[in-house]
């Protein structure tokens, strides 16, 4: 089976990437149909980090890690990344999110997340959703970064 590796709090500044606060205005002009409170309310919600839910259901086991942990993971001289597989076997890498914004109606939501599965190979993005009844559904997608 698969499982995730998720860092413990949200954030919008990956480890890899710029900050997604600098890519606003192209998620403004790329992203189709995007609504300009959902991003005051991304904007708004994302000033402070905080811990992630250990209740969410992701369809999938998984791990919260801690900014304390990665660090020691991925260390001077060692090789985090083999370290993270053995760990973490059935885990594509870590990823980051950042809290959703939203529109006023709460039917569109923009996510900031990244993901990282080795030295060479990580990706932020901006995810668009829209809510129809009681499902969410990515409509677009913006890569901001990727190696």
């Amino acid at each position: 089976g698969e499982m995730y590796v998720l860092m413990g709090t949200t954030d919008i500044s990956a480890s890899a990437g710029p900050d997604a606060f600098s890519e606003l205005d192209c998620a403004q002009d790329c992203l189709s149909g995007i609504a300009g409170e959902t991003i005051e309310n991304f904007l708004l919600r994302n000033e402070s980090v905080s811990p992630q839910r250990r209740t969410m259901d992701l369809g999938a086991p998984y791990v919260l890690m801690s900014m304390n942990d990665r660090r020691t993971l991925f260390g001077e001289n060692q090789n985090g990344w083999e370290m993270f597989y053995s760990r973490y076997p059935e885990a594509r890498g870590i990823a980051t999110f950042s809290h959703a914004g939203f529109n006023e109606a709460r039917d569109q939501a923009l996510v900031y997340a990244s993901m990282e599965s080795s030295t060479s190979s990580a990706e932020g993005c901006f995810f668009l959703l829209e809510k129809v009844g009681e499902v969410w559904t990515v409509v677009d997608r913006l890569i901001l970064w990727s190696y």
